[in-house]
Protein backbone atom coordinates (compact mmCIF):
# COMPACT_ATOMS: atom_id res chain seq x y z
CA UNK A 1 0.00 0.00 0.00
CA UNK A 2 1.55 3.53 -0.97
CA UNK A 3 1.23 6.35 1.27
CA UNK A 4 -1.02 7.87 -1.39
CA UNK A 5 -3.79 5.14 -1.08
CA UNK A 6 -3.61 4.81 2.80
CA UNK A 7 -4.08 8.68 2.96
CA UNK A 8 -7.10 8.15 0.71
CA UNK A 9 -8.73 5.69 2.66
CA UNK A 10 -7.42 6.79 5.78
CA UNK A 11 -9.38 10.41 4.87
CA UNK A 12 -12.44 8.25 3.04
CA UNK A 13 -13.16 7.01 6.77
CA UNK A 14 -13.79 10.71 8.21
CA UNK A 15 -10.10 10.51 10.36
CA UNK A 16 -7.63 13.57 10.14
CA UNK A 17 -4.04 12.90 8.65
CA UNK A 18 -1.08 14.21 10.61
CA UNK A 19 2.66 14.13 9.33
CA UNK A 20 5.73 13.61 11.67
CA UNK A 21 8.94 12.78 9.52
CA UNK A 22 12.06 12.00 11.31
CA UNK A 23 15.20 12.80 9.83
CA UNK A 24 19.04 11.66 10.67
CA UNK A 25 20.75 14.74 12.27
CA UNK A 26 17.67 16.95 12.49
CA UNK A 27 16.50 14.87 16.11
CA UNK A 28 18.31 14.64 18.77
CA UNK A 29 17.63 14.10 22.61
CA UNK A 30 18.41 17.77 22.54
CA UNK A 31 16.02 18.06 20.29
CA UNK A 32 12.03 17.04 21.49
CA UNK A 33 9.86 16.21 18.96
CA UNK A 34 6.83 18.81 19.28
CA UNK A 35 3.32 17.84 18.04
CA UNK A 36 0.39 19.93 18.70
CA UNK A 37 -2.60 18.27 16.65
CA UNK A 38 -4.77 16.37 18.29
CA UNK A 39 -5.93 12.81 15.62
CA UNK A 40 -4.21 10.45 13.96
CA UNK A 41 -0.55 10.26 13.21
CA UNK A 42 1.58 8.90 10.33
CA UNK A 43 5.36 8.49 11.29
CA UNK A 44 7.45 7.79 8.30
CA UNK A 45 11.09 6.71 9.44
CA UNK A 46 13.60 6.44 7.25
CA UNK A 47 15.97 4.07 8.12
CA UNK A 48 15.31 0.79 9.99
CA UNK A 49 16.66 1.64 13.26
CA UNK A 50 14.34 4.82 13.46
CA UNK A 51 10.99 2.04 13.05
CA UNK A 52 11.65 1.52 16.98
CA UNK A 53 11.58 5.06 17.64
CA UNK A 54 7.97 5.21 15.62
CA UNK A 55 6.48 2.78 17.37
CA UNK A 56 7.55 4.82 20.60
CA UNK A 57 6.77 7.84 19.53
CA UNK A 58 3.73 6.35 18.42
CA UNK A 59 2.70 4.67 22.06
CA UNK A 60 3.75 7.81 23.82
CA UNK A 61 1.31 9.80 21.55
CA UNK A 62 -1.63 7.44 22.35
CA UNK A 63 -0.52 7.12 25.56
CA UNK A 64 -0.58 11.36 26.00
CA UNK A 65 -3.96 11.54 24.57
CA UNK A 66 -2.29 13.51 21.59
CA UNK A 67 -3.84 10.90 18.91
CA UNK A 68 -6.12 7.93 19.09
CA UNK A 69 -4.90 6.38 16.00
CA UNK A 70 -1.57 5.94 14.62
CA UNK A 71 -0.71 4.26 11.19
CA UNK A 72 2.81 3.53 10.85
CA UNK A 73 4.00 2.73 7.14
CA UNK A 74 7.09 2.25 5.15
CA UNK A 75 7.73 1.62 1.57
CA UNK A 76 10.92 0.78 -0.12
CA UNK A 77 12.09 0.11 -3.69
CA UNK A 78 15.94 -1.00 -3.38
CA UNK A 79 14.94 -3.83 -5.99
CA UNK A 80 14.07 -1.62 -8.47
CA UNK A 81 16.39 0.99 -7.97
CA UNK A 82 18.90 -1.94 -8.71
CA UNK A 83 17.48 -2.94 -11.93
CA UNK A 84 17.55 0.70 -12.76
CA UNK A 85 21.05 0.95 -11.71
CA UNK A 86 21.91 -2.26 -13.84
CA UNK A 87 20.72 -0.39 -17.40
CA UNK A 88 23.81 2.24 -16.48
CA UNK A 89 26.13 -0.70 -16.29
CA UNK A 90 26.41 -0.57 -12.68
CA UNK A 91 26.41 -3.96 -10.33
CA UNK A 92 23.50 -3.91 -7.83
CA UNK A 93 22.63 -0.63 -6.09
CA UNK A 94 24.39 2.33 -6.54
CA UNK A 95 25.23 3.34 -2.93
CA UNK A 96 24.45 6.59 -1.19
CA UNK A 97 25.78 7.27 1.88
CA UNK A 98 23.35 8.37 4.46
CA UNK A 99 24.13 11.72 6.00
CA UNK A 100 25.41 10.77 9.86
CA UNK A 101 26.47 7.59 9.37
CA UNK A 102 29.21 7.11 11.99
CA UNK A 103 29.74 3.46 11.39
CA UNK A 104 32.25 3.15 7.95
CA UNK A 105 35.47 4.25 9.14
CA UNK A 106 34.90 1.04 12.08
CA UNK A 107 33.92 -1.65 9.34
CA UNK A 108 30.15 -1.00 9.26
CA UNK A 109 29.17 -0.97 5.75
CA UNK A 110 25.87 -2.93 5.72
CA UNK A 111 23.15 -3.99 7.48
CA UNK A 112 24.33 -7.04 8.43
CA UNK A 113 27.18 -5.84 9.86
CA UNK A 114 25.39 -3.33 11.93
CA UNK A 115 23.13 -5.80 12.80
CA UNK A 116 25.39 -8.34 14.12
CA UNK A 117 26.11 -7.50 17.37
CA UNK A 118 22.31 -7.20 18.53
CA UNK A 119 22.25 -11.12 17.56
CA UNK A 120 25.83 -11.75 19.51
CA UNK A 121 24.11 -10.22 22.34
CA UNK A 122 20.47 -12.28 22.06
CA UNK A 123 22.69 -14.97 21.59
CA UNK A 124 24.68 -14.93 24.95
CA UNK A 125 22.03 -13.95 27.04
CA UNK A 126 19.26 -16.16 25.92
CA UNK A 127 21.27 -18.96 24.12
CA UNK A 128 20.09 -18.70 20.88
CA UNK A 129 21.99 -20.44 18.30
CA UNK A 130 23.10 -20.54 14.98
CA UNK A 131 20.78 -23.23 13.76
CA UNK A 132 17.67 -21.00 15.37
CA UNK A 133 18.25 -18.16 13.63
CA UNK A 134 19.13 -20.51 10.83
CA UNK A 135 15.56 -21.59 11.14
CA UNK A 136 13.92 -18.35 9.98
CA UNK A 137 15.74 -18.33 7.03
CA UNK A 138 14.87 -21.70 6.18
CA UNK A 139 11.10 -21.08 6.93
CA UNK A 140 11.22 -17.78 4.94
CA UNK A 141 12.51 -19.31 2.45
CA UNK A 142 9.55 -22.36 2.37
CA UNK A 143 7.05 -19.19 2.20
CA UNK A 144 9.01 -17.64 -0.78
CA UNK A 145 8.77 -21.17 -2.87
CA UNK A 146 4.40 -20.95 -2.80
CA UNK A 147 5.16 -17.64 -4.31
CA UNK A 148 5.60 -17.63 -8.10
CA UNK A 149 6.50 -14.55 -8.29
CA UNK A 150 9.30 -14.38 -5.30
CA UNK A 151 13.02 -14.69 -6.50
CA UNK A 152 13.14 -17.60 -4.56
CA UNK A 153 10.46 -19.51 -6.12
CA UNK A 154 11.21 -23.72 -5.79
CA UNK A 155 14.22 -23.31 -4.34
CA UNK A 156 14.19 -24.20 -0.77
CA UNK A 157 17.17 -24.76 1.33
CA UNK A 158 17.93 -26.73 4.24
CA UNK A 159 19.00 -25.98 7.76
CA UNK A 160 22.49 -27.57 6.69
CA UNK A 161 22.67 -25.38 3.80
CA UNK A 162 22.46 -22.18 6.09
CA UNK A 163 24.76 -23.80 8.59
CA UNK A 164 27.19 -24.44 5.67
CA UNK A 165 26.71 -21.08 3.98
CA UNK A 166 29.82 -18.39 4.70
CA UNK A 167 29.67 -16.76 7.07
CA UNK A 168 29.41 -12.96 6.31
CA UNK A 169 29.26 -11.00 9.93
CA UNK A 170 29.62 -13.45 12.97
CA UNK A 171 26.95 -14.69 13.65
CA UNK A 172 25.33 -14.21 10.41
CA UNK A 173 25.74 -16.55 7.80
CA UNK A 174 25.25 -15.70 3.84
CA UNK A 175 21.82 -17.55 4.35
CA UNK A 176 20.74 -15.24 7.48
CA UNK A 177 20.83 -12.06 5.11
CA UNK A 178 17.70 -11.10 3.54
CA UNK A 179 17.53 -10.52 -0.03
CA UNK A 180 17.16 -6.96 -1.43
CA UNK A 181 13.92 -6.58 -2.42
CA UNK A 182 10.50 -3.68 -3.17
CA UNK A 183 8.09 -3.74 0.00
CA UNK A 184 6.02 -2.10 2.11
CA UNK A 185 4.53 -2.19 5.52
CA UNK A 186 1.46 -0.50 7.54
CA UNK A 187 -0.05 -0.78 10.50
CA UNK A 188 -2.54 0.73 13.07
CA UNK A 189 -1.86 1.29 16.75
CA UNK A 190 -4.55 2.33 18.99
CA UNK A 191 -5.42 1.94 22.75
CA UNK A 192 -6.65 -1.33 24.35
CA UNK A 193 -10.12 0.47 25.18
CA UNK A 194 -10.50 0.83 21.38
Amino acid sequence: MTPTIAKIIWLACGLTWFVLRFQPRQHSRKTPVRFSGRGPLEFAPLAGSLAGLGIATALSFLDRGIANYICIMGAVTDWSQAQESRKHGHRGMVHAEKAGYWGKPLGDLRAVSHHSWMAARHMAVYGTTSRQLGAISVAQRAWACMNPEAKMYERPITIEDHQNSPLVAEPYHLLDISLVSDGGIAFILTTADR
